[in-house]
C-alpha cells in the first residue's frame, strides 16, 4: 500500500491566490486589503518552506505598495508570474 503525503495548506499559497484573484477582477481595494493582509502575516511562525514562501509574498507584497512611481510592464509581469507559482504551492 502506498502511503500519500498530507501536505497541509500553504498559507502563502492562499494569499497569493487572493492576491491573483484581486488583480484579475480589477477589484483595488480588494487587492489593497488583501496587500495589507500580506504585510501584517507574521513570517517566522512558519516552517521553513511555508517561511521561505511568506518571505517572497512580503517581498512582493511590498514592492507593489512601495513604489512612488507607476511600475513598468515588465514588473508587473515578474510579480504575477512569482504570484501564480506561490499560488500553486503546497505547505
Amino acid at each position: 500500500m502506498l502511503a500519500q503525503s498530507v501536505q497541509a495548506p500553504s498559507v502563502a499559497g492562499d494569499l497569493a491566490r487572493a492576491l491573483l484573484c484581486a488583480w484579475n477582477e480589477c477589484d483595488a481595494n480588494r487587492l489593497s486589503l488583501e496587500l495589507n493582509r500580506v504585510l501584517l502575516l507574521p513570517v517566522g511562525m512558519a516552517g521553513d518552506g511555508e517561511a521561505d514562501r511568506r518571505r517572497l509574498l512580503f517581498a512582493i507584497a511590498a514592492e507593489m505598495v512601495g513604489g512612488e512611481d507607476a511600475p513598468i510592464q515588465a514588473e508587473i509581469d515578474v510579480w504575477l508570474s512569482l504570484l501564480r507559482s506561490l499560488a500553486q504551492s503546497a505547505g
